[in-house]
C-alpha cells in the first residue's frame, strides 16, 4: 500500500528554520519588523519543504464571486477613534479588500449612537453586509433603530465578535479564550505562577472573554490568579471610545503594585491599547518592563507598539485574515440562502514572542 504524504505545515516551518509560529507567518505577511536575516532563513525553510500557506489558497473564482452585488459595511456604536485602532482598521480593511477582489459593490454606513433612530438610511436594496459593533454594553442589543432591523433581514456577518446580548447574524472572529489561554500558558512556561488581569472594561465582550480564558487557564495551571478591574461597569455612553486617557487604567496597576504579594509582578492586559497605557503607568512608578513587572498582551497591534521598549510580547489575532474571513462567509450565506442557524468561524490565534516577560525559570 503506498501512503499519502502528509501536507506541510506551518509548523513543519518553524520547526526546521528554529523560529516561532507566529515569526513565519509574520515573515509570509512581509512584516518589517522581521530582520532581513530571520526573513532569508524561514523563506528558504518554505522553499525547502515545498510549503504552500493554507490563507493563500484561493478556492475557485466562482466560490469567491460576489460580481453584481450591493454590500453595505456598516459600523454600529463606534466612535471613529475607535475604529483607527490597528486591530479595527486592518479587519475592516481586509473586509474591504475582499468584497473589491470578489466585484461587490460596497457603501458605507455609520450610526455612532444606535439608541437614536436618525441618521443613517440603508432604504436602498443591499444583498447583504458586513457590520462592525460596539462590543461593550447591551446598547446595540437593546436598539430598535431602522437599520438593524433592516439588516437583520438579509445576510449579514459580524466582524471580530457580536455585541452582548445580539443573537442574529453569522460571526468572523478570532478565538478570544484561547487568546486568554495562550497567554496564561506563556507565563506559566517563563516560571510564573502569580498573574493579575488588568481589565478597565470588565462588560467588553472581548475582554471579557479572554479574561475567563486566561483565568481559568492559569488556574488549571496551577496559578495564583487576581483581576483588577473598573468596579462600575456599563457607564460607557455612545458612541463608544477606546481606552485612552491613563487615569483609567493606572488605578488598577496601582491595587496589584500595592497589594501584600511581594516580589515579581505578571501582568495580562486583554488588549494591546490597554497594555500601552500600562507602559506608562509602571514608567512613572519607576519600574521597568521585563524587569520588575512582566506585561503580556493581545492583537500585536503594530501600530501601537513599535515604540514601545522592551518589545511587548503579544498574541496575534490576524485581523486583517478575519476581514477576508467574514466576506468569505457573506458569499456562503447569499449563495445557501436556506441555511439558518448562525455561523460562526473564528481564527487561531498566534503568540509573538517580545521582551516583556522575564524568565523565572
Amino acid at each position: 500500500m503506498v501512503k499519502t504524504a502528509r501536507p506541510v505545515t506551518i509548523r513543519h516551518v518553524a520547526k526546521a528554520a528554529n523560529v516561532s509560529i507566529g515569526t513565519v507567518s509574520r515573515v509570509l505577511k512581509n512584516d518589517p519588523s522581521i530582520t532581513p536575516r530571520t526573513s532569508q532563513i524561514v523563506l528558504k525553510a518554505v522553499s525547502d519543504l515545498a510549503y504552500r500557506p493554507l490563507r493563500r489558497r484561493q478556492p475557485p473564482a466562482s466560490t469567491l464571486s460576489l460580481q453584481s452585488k450591493s454590500v453595505a459595511l456598516v459600523m454600529v456604536g463606534m466612535d471613529r477613534s475607535l475604529g483607527t485602532l490597528p486591530a479595527i482598521a486592518e479587519a475592516v480593511h481586509g473586509a474591504e479588500a475582499a468584497l473589491n477582489t470578489a466585484g461587490a459593490t460596497l457603501t458605507l454606513f455609520d450610526i455612532p449612537d444606535p439608541s437614536k433612530r436618525s441618521g443613517t438610511d440603508l432604504s436602498r436594496s443591499f444583498d447583504g453586509a458586513i457590520i462592525k459593533g460596539a462590543l461593550q454594553g447591551d446598547a446595540v442589543a437593546l436598539s430598535d433603530h431602522p437599520v438593524l432591523e433592516r439588516l437583520q433581514r438579509i445576510p449579514s456577518v459580524w466582524l471580530l465578535d457580536r455585541p452582548a446580548g445580539v443573537t442574529w447574524g453569522d460571526v468572523a472572529g478570532v478565538d478570544d479564550w484561547q487568546v486568554g489561554a495562550i497567554a496564561a500558558r506563556h507565563l506559566f512556561e517563563k516560571g510564573h505562577r502569580r498573574a493579575t488581569v488588568i481589565n478597565p472594561k470588565p462588560d467588553h465582550v472581548t475582554l471579557s472573554r479572554r479574561q475567563a480564558g486566561f483565568v481559568v487557564t492559569a488556574g488549571l495551571l496551577g496559578m495564583e490568579v487576581g483581576i483588577s478591574a473598573e468596579s462600575q461597569p456599563g457607564h460607557w455612553a455612545m458612541p463608544l471610545r477606546p481606552t485612552t486617557d491613563v487615569s483609567e487604567v493606572a488605578p488598577l496597576v496601582d491595587r496589584v503594585l500595592h497589594g501584600k504579594e511581594s516580589g515579581h509582578r505578571a501582568l495580562f492586559c486583554p488588549a494591546d491599547s490597554i497594555a500601552v497605557l500600562v507602559y506608562r503607568v509602571l514608567a512613572e512608578r519607576g519600574l521597568k518592563v521585563g524587569t520588575d513587572v512582566s506585561v503580556i498582551s493581545a492583537n500585536n497591534e503594530r501600530g501601537l507598539l513599535g515604540a514601545l521598549f522592551p518589545t511587548l510580547t503579544s498574541v496575534d489575532i490576524f485581523p486583517r485574515d478575519i476581514g477576508q474571513l467574514a466576506v468569505e462567509l457573506l458569499q456562503r450565506r447569499i449563495a445557501s440562502p436556506a441555511l439558518t442557524a448562525p455561523l460562526q468561524q473564528r481564527m487561531e490565534p498566534r503568540l509573538v514572542e517580545g521582551n516583556s516577560v522575564a524568565n523565572l525559570k
